[in-house]
């Protein structure tokens, strides 16, 4: 064994030794949040664009897939548009914008009041090519990683609503 590789695993004693705790370890905190995030149920899905936020929101808020008894109720309200964004001197499309917007209330389902409430925007822009197929497939591509990043926006969202509240 090197001498660098020795001080490094010494190190790495010393430093356990001493109480060093590593900024990202999980901590019994971690887990009240994962508890409480995995403690919000979902709303159900109205459209392909809902069930692909449905899909997003389930891989954001419980990874791991166990569950919990549900507290919360997230209720949303979606509004997509497509924006046409590239137009050609002929007038015709090359590229198409795709927003959402989700209007959300958090609803503690014992009480049955609104804890939560906001607003979040995501936006992305996909070619069209004037083949159907390909459209349709470049759209719905726009529709997941809009929900996708949706679905990271309100679990950001919900993280500061259930630490403000653990305070």
């Amino acid at each position: 064994m090197s001498w660098s590789r020795r001080a490094v695993l010494a190190g790495a004693g010393a430093g356990a030794a001493c109480g060093f705790e590593p900024v990202y370890a999980p901590g019994p905190a971690d887990d009240a949040l994962a508890a409480d995030l995995a403690a919000v149920a979902l709303p159900d899905a109205e459209s392909r664009f809902g069930f692909e936020l449905r899909r997003a929101l389930e891989r954001q808020l419980d990874p791991t897939g166990r569950g919990a008894a549900e507290r919360y109720r997230l209720e949303t309200r979606i509004r997509r548009q497509v924006d046409d964004l590239a137009i050609q001197l002929d007038a015709v499309v090359t590229r198409q914008d795709l927003t959402v917007s989700a209007v959300y209330e958090l609803v503690e389902l014992a009480e049955g009041r609104v804890v939560d409430r906001g607003r979040v925007e995501r936006a992305a822009s996909f070619n069209i090519r004037g083949e159907p197929y390909s459209d349709l497939v470049a759209e719905e591509d726009a529709d997941r990683r809009v929900a996708e990043a949706l679905a990271v926006a309100l679990r950001q969202r919900l993280v500061a609503h259930f630490e403000r509240t653990a305070a």
